[in-house]
């Protein structure tokens, strides 16, 4: 999955901090955007710095009210309570407790990351 990032260290961080990413190679260039890949098991995050001018295009820029096309899920052992402290801390948002809901075996509940992008963390029913 790619996220684009106004703030590719803090988003970077954000992502290691709540979810246990590990960093698996960083680019820095003068003349290509900047990026991170990120992994965690078989997963994949690659984080691409945006330029103020691509995220002020409206393909871009994220405002948490629009509509979203895709939405990282991460599957999680711990309490719901841990991550919803970790987002916090890190500067993300996550829904109260009185906003989770049960869907598929699965106690659900959603966040928002420092960047505006949502995402949805699943912890198995016992």
């Amino acid at each position: 999955m790619i996220l684009y990032a106004q703030d590719l260290e803090g988003l970077k961080n954000f992502y290691r901090q709540v979810f246990g990413f590990a960093i698996s190679e960083v680019f820095y260039s003068l003349r290509a955007s900047n990026y991170a890949r990120l992994r965690r098991g078989e997963a994949e995050l690659l984080l691409v710095e945006a330029e103020d001018a691509d995220m002020a295009d409206s393909r871009n820029k994220r405002v948490v009210s629009e509509p979203i096309c895709c939405r990282p899920v991460f599957l999680i052992e711990e309490p719901m309570a841990d991550y919803r402290a970790k987002t916090i801390k890190c500067g993300g948002s996550f829904d109260p407790d009185h906003k989770e809901w049960e869907d598929l075996g699965y106690q659900v509940c959603e966040g928002i990351d420092i960047e505006g992008n949502i995402f949805e963390v699943r912890r198995p029913l016992r």
